[in-house]
């Protein structure tokens, strides 16, 4: 599995909250369910906003795949412009997959 940069550089206790946001999310995953897990983060600018959101987005991409519907990393970014603000680009979230 790639790790998020943005999830490393946070203090410990702050990096175990978000991977539980994110186990929950996986383990409860289904299609439709990230924008509704997306409006219980903290704000847009807060410090742990964005790592969660790329691990979520990165766990909805690859179960859509692993389901056979084909996602584009464009809707992300068109869901939740944050993402390109400041000329941050998506990690290799789903570099893997791409070519299946």
């Amino acid at each position: 599995m790639e790790t998020n940069p943005k999830l490393v550089a946070l203090f410990p206790e702050e990096r175990r909250l978000v991977q539980s946001w994110l186990a929950e999310f996986e383990r409860d995953w289904d299609e439709g369910k990230l924008a509704a897990r997306v409006t219980t983060l903290p704000p847009p600018g807060f410090l742990l906003r964005l790592p969660a959101l790329l691990g979520l987005i990165r766990i909805d991409l690859i179960r859509s795949w692993q389901r056979g519907k084909r996602v584009e990393l464009e809707s992300y970014l068109q869901a939740y412009p944050e993402l390109a603000v400041a000329g941050r680009q998506l990690p290799p979230l789903g570099s893997s997959y791409a070519s299946r």
